[in-house]
């Protein structure tokens, strides 16, 4: 399976003053990161739109990849983080305006962005996919989507991604339904209902 393009994205405060993309290995994590933090407690914000890399758990926390990538960098760096959700658009912003607070999602690097905020690379590029935990089909990457059903986005890479696999499927074609936002539904519910099998 390959993953999204997964970033951090660093305000330019007092206790962090690097300026340009990296990558944020453990090595980093547990040097340069590490060091560069003087407080306890750094505030979190993860997009609420953004599943199948984060969603909103009903009991009010996030889950997902995000999720667990972030408890993983609190596990290395001995720090804790405090969550709050944000809509994916607010992120670069909240994170320029507010001190200690870093925030995690898949978001493109650009020269302009560059200029708020610092950001470390995890992953450079690929797809993910949301299903059940009990789902017993392998999917290890788009070809394997062939005859099932599929929850998209509209406009984005991985409704692109789906229609151009769904054109190599030939008899057995990709049963492909697409949202206009992730917030018109609740990919964690309409998975655990078993509703649909697989969120892109």
């Amino acid at each position: 399976m390959r993953f999204t393009l997964l970033l951090i994205l660093f305000l330019q405060a007092p206790w962090f003053s690097y300026s340009g993309g990296f990558d944020c290995t453990e090595k980093f994590l547990r040097n340069a990161f590490w060091h560069s933090v003087n407080v306890k407690t750094i505030n979190v914000v993860v997009a609420d739109d953004l599943a199948p890399m984060v969603s909103k758990a009903p009991y009010g926390l996030p889950i997902g990849f995000d999720y667990d990538l972030m408890n993983l960098i609190s596990f290395i760096c001995r720090v804790n983080f405090k969550y709050q959700f944000a809509p994916f658009r607010d992120l670069i912003s909240i994170v320029q305006n507010n001190t200690n607070t870093i925030s995690i999602t898949s978001q493109l690097i650009t020269p302009q962005r560059m200029e708020l905020v610092s950001f470390a690379k995890f992953f450079r590029t690929g797809t993910t996919f949301l299903v059940r935990s009990t789902y017993t089909q392998v999917i290890k990457g788009l070809a394997d989507l062939c005859g099932k059903r599929v929850v998209v986005q509209t406009g984005g890479t991985p409704a692109q991604d789906v229609q151009t696999q769904n054109g190599k499927c030939g008899s057995n074609p990709i049963n492909i339904i697409i949202v206009n936002s992730y917030a018109q539904v609740e990919p964690s519910r309409l998975i655990l209902d078993g509703q649909i099998p697989l969120f892109l």
